[in-house]
């Protein structure tokens, strides 16, 4: 556990862009190929399938924070609306659920089991 401990605190070092971390990638990846620790060994054969991204990662100082939480942001906010828009399908045979702003489409729903304490009789058959 202390290999793998050891390994994680240097690999997180890395995650500050720096010139010589392309270099300092390839030495992390040798230490944690030679451990007996097969997860992070499939870990390692990802970010080599991938080492070009990887090394403009952890060199550059570019990234896409801003934009990606502006999207989380924006999905929250839209799956916040969906939930208070949407009406209860219980007992219908059709609800209405909203695919975008704006638009409303009338999709089946799946048929109530007979034993559904929630009708008074019997199950509609579509």
């Amino acid at each position: 556990m202390t290999a793998l401990t050891d390994l994680i605190h240097h690999f997180a070092a890395l995650l500050d862009p720096a010139d010589g971390n392309a270099a300092l990638l390839s030495t992390w990846i040798t230490s944690a190929q030679t451990e007996d620790l097969p997860h992070l060994h499939a870990f390692t054969r990802g970010l080599e399938k991938d080492r070009a991204a990887v090394d403009a990662a952890l060199t550059l100082p570019h990234h896409n924070g801003g934009t990606e939480g502006v999207n989380s942001r924006t999905k929250l906010i839209k799956r916040q609306m969906y939930g208070r828009a949407s009406v209860p399908a219980r007992g219908r045979a059709d609800s209405v659920r909203p695919l975008c702003p704006g638009h409303i489409a009338v999709v089946p729903t799946a048929q109530p089991s007979m034993a559904d304490p929630w009708l008074d009789g019997p199950a509609p058959r579509l």
